[in-house]
């Protein structure tokens, strides 16, 4: 990964902004927490994951074509490949047996379901559903044409859907019903960005505004769960506008307090990301094995300190040694097929 210091302030923004995102992610996969406080997790599902997805969006994008797929298809995949397989194998060992075709079934659909009856997690489906996501926005930007087909389908999706798509979860295969869902709001993001940026007061109001509604989200405990495909729909129009606005309001409010936090520690998190999110929930099962996540209040936040250190520290060795880095968390298909054969050089 690129080094710390010759960032941009602006790289160093969004690497907060990732930093603080994945922090809550980890926070709400900690189910001690959850025990202490019942309503964080439909607080944290209102923006975490989704702010991710809005971070795409930060950036431009690419036209989609063959090699830009099989990039993004090596660069997601790949690591999604590794952490599944290994989770499947320990699940088998030591939690309870599991058939070869469940971790086949989950490798080909790679619904959240069927990923945590061979891995026993649910949180691996990020990884292909964030696939979708940018492969759908490099088709969105080939042309008008395609950007019009691409809001006919997501914009009704996004309304209308709700709950109705729960029963089928499934086999919707990798979970590109969030991508559906989530789409219409980071494309308003996208155009609305540029201008919120150079506007710090609107930022401001804007932090107020998410604050507020998160506020509310907690203490009704209303429930977004992306994962479950929970969506909220105009159906019920409060909670829809509620959730909407929340998820528009997530990257300037954290950009702001990314502005005025200047925090190193959340910056390198940020950077090795993906590293601490496939690593965190594996490392609070060995806790969870070791019976020190379930004691006092103190020790939960103690394993929830030494989770996250834990996991930055792995990803940070995987990623300075070079085999590892190009076998776990290839960036390209040329760079994995490079690696691989290098006697093709």
């Amino acid at each position: 990964m690129q080094n710390l210091q010759k960032t941009s302030p602006v790289d160093n923004n969004v690497s907060t902004i990732k930093g603080i995102l994945i922090l809550c992610i980890v926070i709400e996969h900690n189910h001690s927490i959850a025990g202490i406080f019942p309503h964080l997790k439909a607080l944290l599902e209102a923006f975490d994951v989704f702010g991710f997805f809005l971070i795409v969006f930060y950036f431009n994008s690419r036209e989609f074509s063959f090699d830009f797929m099989k990039n993004r298809v090596v660069r997601y995949l790949v690591p999604f490949l590794w952490f599944y397989t290994a989770s499947s194998i320990l699940n088998h060992l030591l939690i309870e047996k599991i058939e070869f075709s469940d971790y086949i079934a989950g490798l080909l659909i790679m619904s959240p379901p069927l990923i945590k009856a061979s891995s026993g997690f649910f949180y691996f489906w990020f990884l292909p559903c964030l696939l979708t996501f940018v492969l759908l926005r490099s088709i969105y930007v080939l042309n008008s044409n395609c950007k019009v087909v691409v809001l006919l389908i997501t914009i009704p999706f996004h309304m209308f859907v709700g709950l109705d798509l729960v029963q089928y979860l499934k086999w919707i295969p990798y979970n590109i019903s969030v991508t559906l869902f989530c789409f219409p709001v980071c494309i308003l993001f996208e155009k609305l960005w540029p201008y919120i940026k150079k506007k710090q007061l609107l930022q401001f109001l804007l932090l107020l505004v998410w604050s507020s509604l998160l506020i509310l989200v907690y203490i009704y405990d209303h429930q977004m769960f992306l994962y479950k495909n929970m969506f909220s729909s105009i159906n019920d129009p409060f909670w829809f506008f509620v959730h909407d606005i929340c998820a528009l309001a997530t990257i300037p409010s954290l950009y702001l307090i990314s502005s005025i936090l200047k925090v190193k520690l959340l910056t390198i998190v940020g950077k090795y990301s993906l590293g601490v999110f496939l690593f965190h929930n594996l490392i609070y099962q060995l806790f969870n094995r070791l019976n020190l996540n379930n004691n006092s209040e103190m020790t939960i936040f103690l394993v929830l300190i030494v989770t996250v250190l834990i996991s930055l520290l792995l990803s940070i060795i995987i990623t300075k040694i070079y085999f590892l880095q190009k076998l776990i968390f290839p960036k390209s298909s040329k760079e994995m097929i490079t690696f691989l054969t290098p006697s093709l050089k």
